[in-house]
């Protein structure tokens, strides 16, 4: 698989987490959650 077709954002992103320390990994991932729960109320 050529990796130049995987540039997605998200796929950046889950790159640029699994290099993060564990802790750190967990609140970035609360801190998504949540902003996408306020994205999810604001469209309603």
């Amino acid at each position: 698989v050529n990796k130049k077709e995987k540039t997605s954002p998200e796929i950046i992103a889950e790159f640029e987490i699994t290099r993060m320390p564990v802790q750190l990994r967990a609140t970035t991932l609360q801190q998504q959650q949540q902003q996408q729960q306020q994205q999810q109320q604001q469209q309603q």
